[in-house]
């Protein structure tokens, strides 16, 4: 497993065969919170290589600070009318730039805020749930799962990890 700290009780892992590693390899990314281990998405690891290191390699810069954290908000969007999503197309194109991985149920994004790299971990909506979807995005608390800062350094770990599995890839 390939883990991607965080910090020191939280980090994400990229779990696949190590002893064969190939371009269509069953893959499953987990989060990490302490002894918890939550599967967030199975793919083929060229798919998580191919995404997250795209975007390591091109951070995007969030100038809208009221956005910090709440990114996840738009990951969603198609389940709001039209005429919403097009008042508020900067914020979705902002989310749409920012994804580090977007999965049926989770959205994962990596930007820069103030000078700072943040990777906030967004929970989508579940129609169990009791409020509609504009009540349940309304509040980061509903969706949010992780909001944390990341050190330059723990960036550069990471894309070195995942641009060792690249090599094997190609």
């Amino acid at each position: 497993m390939i883990r991607l700290f965080i910090s020191l009780d939280k980090e994400l892992g990229l779990e696949f065969n190590t002893a064969k590693i190939e371009r269509f390899s069953e893959c499953k990314l987990h989060f990490i919170k302490g002894e918890v281990i939550e599967i967030l998405y199975e793919d083929y690891l060229y798919i998580f290589i191919d995404e997250m290191l795209g975007r390591l390699r091109n951070i995007p810069i969030l100038n809208n600070r009221n956005m910090l954290g709440k990114i996840g908000k738009w990951q969603e969007y198609y389940y709001f009318e039209s005429s919403y999503n097009e008042k508020h197309y900067k914020e979705i194109d902002i989310m749409k730039k920012a994804i580090f991985i977007g999965t049926e149920s989770y959205g994962l994004f990596l930007y820069q805020c103030d000078g700072k790299i943040w990777l906030e971990i967004d929970k989508g909506f579940s129609e169990l749930d009791k409020l509609n979807p504009l009540e349940y995005f309304s509040d980061p608390d509903n969706y949010r799962i992780l909001l944390s800062y990341i050190p330059t350094e723990v960036i550069k770990e990471w894309k070195e990890q995942l641009e060792k599995i690249e090599k094997v890839l190609s």
